[in-house]
């Protein structure tokens, strides 16, 4: 078997692409989190910050929320319970290759939150204050209004939390640099991922594929922590594709993308509200829809990082089907692997507990899927691969 190709991936590129499937998770406005982490670092670099600290809060500032999507099931009434997101934004990104300062911010930057009623400046990490203070801006900030009709507002919003929430020199440096027409106009632009292209951290250090792994493992988690129904089923349709892939591959390579594409297949199921994935019943039209849209925004945020082009492929057509009425583009020339990721999720769909449904047996998935196969919804060659593995 050949050895494995020594990629490596840029690091920001990846932050974007997961910044949009956390906007997407939390029904934000597109772009919350990118215009949160070109405030921050506007305000990090005015304090005349070490780079270090910048690169931190800047990688906090794009993922702050990534604790707000995991809701836990509670096992004895099967309803949601909301967990303390901060804490878990910390506990998730102390499983991914980024600093543990950075897992710091996100934790403490709810600290600054003006209801606390109490002094949390001197307790509050600075790149927490600050990711915190840039982010409440976008969330106040009306983008159907002028910027100069509101700046004032936020100007002395921000003077009153001098003491209460801020330190200072943070307060301080937002004034400065909010003074200058060119921040507001970058902050409103709809080019604002381009002008931070310009001004980001270096950030050198680039993922390897160990590092990827890491983060799809942690994403996995938050997508499968959606719905009660789906707690396992990106890991399991990952741990099959595992299992097939060095079936057909014989470059390593090739075999990690498969993973990871299998890890990350359901991404787009963030953008999906959780009422519809976890329906008792059948789907209304517009519910359908908005199931079917998944697969779409699998691609669109898979597509933000250099190197994912096959994994964008093999993740975001696992609905389409080689008789061309898949979903959502109805394509008929399938590759080998998008027929492997399609039939590895369709066999962990079947044997998985659902709203409507128990889990059926994998005989009882072998016989729907083999019929499946013959009404050309499957790929049989691939059918008889999963027989091998299971």
């Amino acid at each position: 078997m050949a050895s494995l190709i020594k990629q490596s991936y840029d690091r920001n590129e990846l932050l974007r692409a997961l910044s949009l499937a956390l906007d997407l998770a939390e029904r934000q406005p597109l772009n919350h989190a990118t215009r949160t982490a070109y405030v921050a670092l506007q305000i990090g670099r005015t304090m005349e910050l070490a780079e270090s600290d910048i690169e931190d809060i800047y990688v906090s500032a794009y993922l702050h929320e990534i604790g707000a999507t995991v809701p836990a099931c509670d096992l004895n009434t099967g309803g949601t319970v909301w967990l303390d997101y901060a804490g878990t934004g910390k506990q998730l990104m102390s499983k991914m290759p980024f600093s543990e300062r950075a897992g710091d911010y996100v934790l403490y930057h709810q600290q600054t939150r003006i209801d606390l009623g109490a002094d949390c400046s001197e307790h509050t990490p600075l790149g927490a204050q600050i990711v915190k203070l840039a982010d409440y801006l976008d969330r106040s900030f009306d983008h159907n209004v002028f910027y100069y009709d509101q700046r004032a507002d936020l100007w002395q919003w921000a003077k009153q939390q001098r003491k209460p929430c801020f330190n200072q020199d943070v307060i301080n440096a937002f004034l400065s640099t909010s003074s200058r027409e060119k921040f507001w106009l970058d902050f409103i632009s709809n080019d604002i991922e381009l002008i931070l292209r310009d001004i980001q951290p270096s950030l050198k250090v680039q993922l390897t594929q160990k590092e990827i792994e890491q983060v799809a493992n942690v994403f996995a988690e938050i997508i499968d922590s959606k719905s009660p129904y789906t707690y396992n089923h990106s890991h399991g349709v990952a741990d099959i594709a595992g299992r097939l892939a060095p079936l057909v591959f014989e470059n390593e390579h090739e075999i990690f993308q498969m993973r990871i594409a299998a890890l990350l297949h359901d991404i787009g199921k963030l953008a999906v509200p959780k009422e519809v994935l976890d329906k008792n019943g059948p789907l209304n039209p517009r519910e359908f829809a908005q199931i079917r849209s998944h697969p779409y925004y699998t691609k669109v945020i898979l597509g933000r990082v250099q190197g994912f082009e096959q994994i964008k492929e093999w993740a975001g057509n696992h609905h389409e089907t080689i008789d061309g009425n898949g979903y959502p583009e109805h394509r008929r020339e399938l590759t080998r692997p998008e027929r492997l990721m399609a039939i590895a999720d369709v066999f962990q769909a079947l044997t998985e507990n659902r709203p409507y449904r128990e889990p059926m047996s994998v005989d009882q998935a072998i016989d729907i899927m083999t019929k499946m196969a013959a009404d050309n919804k499957l790929c049989g060659e691939c059918l008889y691969l999963v027989k091998q593995v299971i």
